[in-house]
């Protein structure tokens, strides 16, 4: 049987779990254990730094982004600032890439590992929309 979440879906979700749960884990990410009230502030502060990037309402974030903690408060911060993701595949070429990130009009593109900087870099440096390349931490 399937239940309703105990909250109304509009509500930001990592928001509510942090309210409801603040210290059931959310995510193991190798030995380091992450709460639910842990990820929603860690999530509200890379939510705002993407707003000090000028990131607002409807924006579209483009990322390559790994399996990681960071990915995870990426995904949360870009719901929070009420902008999408466009998670890009490191399958296609630079060229494909560049074409979703201009066709979606991306406004900053995350380079979530230091090892996707070139292609990042050459992505961004096709796009007149990807404005920012943001670098994990940075």
């Amino acid at each position: 049987m399937i239940q309703s979440p105990p909250f109304p879906l509009e509500k930001i979700w990592i928001r509510e779990r942090g309210r409801i749960d603040p210290d059931k884990i959310a995510v193991v990410d190798g030995s380091e254990n992450v709460t639910f009230q842990k990820l929603f502030e860690h999530a509200a502060c890379r939510a705002d730094q993407l707003k000090t990037l000028g990131i607002l309402r409807g924006d579209v974030i483009a990322a390559f982004l790994p399996n990681t903690l960071f990915a995870v408060e990426i995904f949360h911060a870009v719901h929070l600032c009420g902008a999408t993701l466009l998670p890009l595949n490191l399958r296609l070429t630079a060229s494909e890439i560049s074409f979703q990130v201009k066709e979606t009009r991306a406004k900053i593109l995350i380079a979530g590992e230091k090892k996707f900087i070139s292609l990042a870099r050459e992505v961004s440096g096709n796009s007149e929309f990807a404005t920012r390349l943001v670098i994990d931490s940075e």
